[in-house]
């Protein structure tokens, strides 16, 4: 997702981070649980709606490929963010590399004309694409101009330098605003917070981004 996006490029998590980090398991575990728990909750909610049931009419498969090509982006980037650390530009160069193996396939295997490509990335979600690119550069100018320090000061105030407060606070709001407010704009904004207050009150930066990117994720 965006904001685990960026949630990894601003704590510099690497792709295996997100299944197991520091012998526990990690983001991805508890979301599938907390997806898990809500699948079952509406599948009992609805299951008494059985009349109105909708059908939805299965798609002919084209082809198995793109599916193998996407299962080999996966397990690439496990092992492109493993091997090539300190090259932050590397997992990005991977997608772009299985990107033009997409494109080539989709080209000659299907025998697809020039036309048909350039429909195809106009179809992209470019306005996403710019929004996010906007929400990087809103977060990193509401680092600049101190407002989270004023931000972390109002904090302190109301619940002090207790862990577990901070963190189920952070949680709990980002469950609630993500489930009104677009949690990328919000993840932008207040992920430089938490990490900002993690270090005030001496504990790991990862702590609060990471109950802040939880909840986030939850609630949406």
């Amino acid at each position: 997702s965006p904001e685990s996006a960026m949630f990894a490029g601003y704590s510099g998590f690497r792709f295996n981070d997100f299944f197991i980090f520091d012998g526990r398991v990690s983001f991805f575990v508890i979301c599938q649980v907390a997806m898990f728990a809500g699948c079952t909750f509406f599948y009992f909610s609805f299951i008494k709606n059985r009349k109105n049931k909708i059908q939805i009419q299965v798609e002919k498969l084209v082809s198995w490929v793109p599916s193998v090509l996407f299962g080999i982006m996966i397990l690439g980037l496990s092992i492109v963010s493993s091997c090539l650390k300190r090259n932050e530009y590397s997992s990005g160069i991977f997608v772009f590399i299985m990107g033009i193996i997409s494109i080539a396939w989709f080209k000659f295997s299907q025998k697809k004309t020039a036309q048909d490509i350039i429909n195809v990335l106009l179809k992209t979600e470019w306005k996403t694409v710019i929004f996010l690119a906007g929400t990087y550069i809103l977060a990193a100018t509401v680092r600049e101009c101190g407002i989270m320090s004023d931000m972390v000061a109002a904090v302190a105030e109301f619940s002090g330098d207790e862990k577990v407060v901070v963190y189920i606070i952070l949680f709990a709001l980002s469950v609630i605003i993500s489930a009104f407010v677009d949690n990328v704009i919000y993840v932008s904004v207040i992920l430089p917070f938490a990490s900002i207050y993690a270090l005030k009150i001496g504990a790991e930066p990862e702590l609060f981004t990471f109950a802040l990117l939880l909840g986030s994720c939850i609630g949406s």
